[in-house]
């Protein structure tokens, strides 16, 4: 049985959902509600944890669930773990930011501690649009428009556009300046490298580069808002999953592939990373950053 076969039900019926319970949000839902380590949250974020959680416990293989608001999870016994953001882009659900994209991301491991390469499948599901990205180890990643709003299953097979650096014209360059914060002369530098944009959202970056409509997207843990905060491991997971089966590749800052590496969200394990069309593109922008000298940041 394909990786397709096996999960393509799971991360559908996951993110159905979410969708779902998108229908009957309200604007008390949407309010940003302050937690404990100085982030924030939502009740729809916090809805979407106990829907997720149990749909996984009704499948009838065992899944473990690590989510960004549950990040405890027995995984002994289970044949699959989960990692599940409830909202890529949280701020841009509380905020109402223009029409700037939210929604759930699922990813599915086939190891209890897996590595980025352990990502057997994923979905994410825009929540505005009803525009759902998934993606199958060794099978590929599709995007089919309009899936959760109008049921239309007409799937399109992502490719990233390959770009090099060599191509002679600035790559378009996704900044996620929210985790740059504490880095400003890396964020600079990331600036006048092309032609840049912010969604807010690293999912949803990984999935524009995914389908072709940027070249590269970078973002770290260098958040202003508290100690605590990382490049998140929820979202990522699905993203290194969903950029590779388009043909891109996701590095760390040195140029090393994500694909070996410990996901660790369940320890907060940070991720600096470069999500880009193509390895040498990856290579070429993972170099100008590890050479900015740092000022003012932690590290």
């Amino acid at each position: 049985m394909s990786e397709q076969e096996r999960f393509r039900s799971v991360v559908r019926g996951a993110l159905e959902r979410a969708d779902a319970a998108f229908a009957e949000l309200s604007d008390d839902d949407r309010r940003a509600v302050p937690t404990e380590d100085a982030d924030f949250t939502t009740a729809f974020d916090r809805s979407l944890t106990d829907r997720f959680e149990q749909f996984f416990a009704d499948q009838s293989a065992r899944y473990a669930v690590l989510t960004e608001e549950q990040t405890d999870a027995a995984t002994v016994d289970a044949d699959y773990l989960a990692i599940v953001d409830e909202v890529d882009g949280t701020a841009n659900l509380a905020h109402g930011v223009g029409e700037l994209p939210f929604g759930p991301v699922v990813a599915v491991c086939d190891d209890p501690d897996p590595t980025f390469g352990d990502v057997a499948a994923m979905g994410y599901l825009v929540l505005p649009t009803g525009d759902l990205y998934e993606a199958y180890r060794g099978e590929g990643a599709f995007l089919t428009r309009g899936w959760a709003a109008d049921g239309d299953d007409r799937r399109t097979r992502l490719e990233t556009t390959g770009r090099t650096s060599a191509d002679g014209t600035p790559p378009n360059v996704l900044v996620d300046q929210y985790m740059l914060a504490e880095r400003p002369e890396l964020a600079s530098v990331l600036w006048r490298l092309g032609y840049p944009g912010d969604y807010r959202s690293l999912g949803h970056h990984s999935a524009l580069v995914a389908r072709g409509a940027y070249d590269v997207a970078v973002s770290g843990d260098y958040c202003h808002l508290h100690e605590g905060k990382r490049a998140t491991a929820e979202e990522l997971a699905g993203a290194f999953r969903l950029v590779r089966e388009a043909g891109g590749t996701v590095t760390d800052w040195n140029g090393d592939s994500l694909r070996t590496q410990r996901i660790g969200f369940a320890d907060g394990k940070p991720h600096d990373v470069v999500v880009a069309a193509s390895e040498a593109l990856a290579s070429d922008v993972a170099g100008r950053l590890s050479n900015v000298p740092t000022s003012g940041g932690r590290r």
